[in-house]
């Protein structure tokens, strides 16, 4: 008997198995489906607008009370999220485990504004110094002051720049 290829056999079944399982990841028809990927997991972290500005360490309790330390860093935004690789649910069987989605919220700051990467004061002054001009200090979020030069006959809502004093972008 001449043999052909429709009847070639092995481990696959026949050739369409095997050509089946080769090209398509099937077997017998049927897709086999992989374990399941553990389940990311969602908590939510409050910061100060200072240490949104600054960066900082935070703990954050995860699922089964476990602890972890989570770094901020400087200039995160509102509403930002972090992720903790491997930290969510486990997998099922071999497959990896979910990851943790850290969402940060800022605590508003009784006098700074965040308006994109700028930061924001109202200073007061007095009516003298408006309309004679002065230097006045101003806080700056690094926790020091610096001088600004009010100039003589300035307006009220006038703006000034201090370059360089503004958030820190997370690139």
């Amino acid at each position: 008997e001449a043999c052909g290829f429709g009847g070639f056999s092995s481990a696959f079944g026949n050739a369409e198995d095997l050509f089946s399982q080769l090209f398509t990841g099937r077997r017998g028809g049927r897709a086999q489906s992989a374990p399941a990927r553990g389940a990311d997991r969602t908590y939510k972290c409050d910061i100060s607008f200072m240490e949104a500005a600054n960066g900082v360490k935070k703990r954050v309790i995860i699922a089964g009370g476990k602890t972890l330390d989570v770094k901020i860093p400087a200039g995160i935004a509102e509403g930002q999220t972090i992720r903790l690789k491997g930290q969510g649910d486990p997998g099922a069987g071999p497959s990896p485990a979910g990851d943790a989605l850290i969402n940060v919220h800022i605590v508003p700051h009784p006098f700074f504004q965040r308006k994109h990467d700028n930061i924001h004061v109202e200073l007061p002054i007095t009516l003298t110094e408006a309309v004679q001009g002065a230097k006045v200090e101003v806080p700056t979020i690094d926790g020091g002051k610096a001088r600004v030069t009010i100039p003589a006959g300035v307006q009220t809502g006038h703006q000034f720049r201090l370059k360089g004093k503004g958030m820190s972008v997370m690139r």
